[in-house]
């Protein structure tokens, strides 16, 4: 038994289908498929605020969970508490001079005004709108989310996903020639190169061998790369909730990119495997160890129970390459990656082991989408000007601390946003 729903927040129907099921296995009849239907899409919604983006990342921000106070209407105000000729939002109702009006009609007003919007004890957390859904006589309490950004489907943990493949030295080489994690010899002289920048697998997805895998991870999803991830012996609504969190994770939640949904299957199984290959740059999530095996459906694969990262040998490599030598740009990729990778890579792992929030955490990677996609503007820029036709460069794009900085990170970034 499952619900399928328009609403992201379709995770708010557990206790409904749990309900449902206890009812179906007792009495196996489809109208208890229709009283659940029925229940579901009687759920009143009308006093539900709709926030904008802006107002979301305000609620998101705070520590203080009643912003936006006014949004929220109280029940008593839609069953006729208040007569059709008082206008709450009318000027005259707020503001009038001194002893203009009696103190009785001023406390009236207030009272009014206090049905209408709600008292400061009501809706505690301004985070979640609270309501009930009657089923088989029992009123079930919903909580729905009010501040999840539009490409945030579900109830997943970013921070699952970074503790599960944020350990170094967790790839599976793509050549099956070569000894895992036995890099070996000089370093520099090993690299590969396209645009004159290093790579070590493959030119979209590292600057190096000691390329973070989440890194990596988010380069394959914004370069269309075909993402699996595999879960053996798992529930399949754990290995779900890993697909969802990579799609937020590189759309920054659809605040920065959008599309990722579309792509996105949080379960797929052989026989909707023909289905899944007609997708261009899936991400997916299998328990089925048969992909593990099958390197040409897929070009990245997340083991979830050992937290390893295998990248196909059969992954389609650019046209062309152009060798270069060493640069001084290339002195910190004797750690075998470049540093501004492991920084966020590092700071979210702190963050987390300092017991930081999940929407906190879920903030920094966003910010990190945007800052890719700042730089990828500032690239478009330069590629622009180099060609005579300037573009003008906005408030809102990318910041650099000095001539250097940018051109060494425009430098390590330029082929994935190519």
């Amino acid at each position: 038994m499952a619900i399928a729903s328009r609403h992201q927040w379709v995770q708010v129907f557990k206790p409904l289908l749990v309900l449902a099921l206890e009812n179906f296995f007792s009495t196996p009849v489809e109208n208890v498929l229709a009283n659940l239907f029925n229940s579901i899409n009687t759920m009143d919604l009308s006093r539900m605020p709709r926030l904008s983006i802006v107002e979301r990342r305000i609620i998101r921000a705070f520590e203080d969970k009643s912003p936006y106070e006014d949004r929220f209407i109280q029940e008593s105000s839609q069953k006729g508490n208040i007569g059709l000729s008082y206008d709450p939002l009318h000027p005259q109702n707020y503001i009038a001079p001194p002893n203009s009006v009696p103190s009785r009609f001023v406390t009236s007003a207030l009272k009014n005004r206090q049905s209408v919007f709600g008292s400061s004890k009501s809706h505690k957390d301004k985070q979640f709108f609270e309501t009930k859904v009657e089923y088989d006589g029992v009123k079930v309490p919903i909580r729905i989310p009010l501040t999840i950004y539009p490409e945030e489907i579900g109830d997943f943990s970013i921070i699952k996903l970074v503790t599960t493949f944020s350990a170094p030295n967790t790839f599976v080489h793509p050549n099956p020639n070569a000894v895992d994690g036995n890099i070996g010899g000089n370093l520099t002289s090993q690299l590969k190169w396209r645009n004159a920048a290093p790579y070590w697998w493959h030119p979209h997805l590292d600057t190096g061998p000691n390329t973070p895998p989440l890194v990596v991870l988010l380069n394959g999803i914004l370069t269309n790369k075909r993402i699996i991830f595999l879960g053996h012996g798992r529930p399949s609504g754990e290995v779900a909730n890993f697909v969802l969190a990579a799609c937020a994770f590189a759309s920054g939640g659809g605040t920065v990119l959008n599309g990722f949904a579309d792509r996105c299957f949080p379960y797929v199984g052989l026989t909707g495997l023909d289905e899944l290959l007609s997708v261009s740059g899936f991400i997916a999530g299998v328990t089925n160890p048969v992909f593990e095996e099958q390197f040409s459906w897929w070009d990245i694969l997340c083991n979830i129970n050992t937290g390893r990262i295998t990248i196909s040998h059969r992954i389609e490599q650019p046209h062309s390459n152009f060798s270069d030598n060493a640069s001084p740009a290339l002195r910190p990729l004797s750690h075998g990656g470049w540093e501004g990778d492991a920084d966020i890579v590092g700071d979210v792992v702190s963050s987390i082991n300092s017991h930081i929030g999940e929407i906190y955490i879920r903030q920094k990677l966003y910010d990190h989408v945007q800052r890719i996609i700042e730089v990828a503007g500032a690239i478009e820029a330069d590629i622009a000007n180099s060609q005579g036709n300037p573009i003008e460069e906005f408030g809102n794009s990318a910041y650099f601390v000095d001539a250097q900085a940018k051109k060494r990170e425009i430098f390590f970034l330029k082929n994935r946003v190519e």
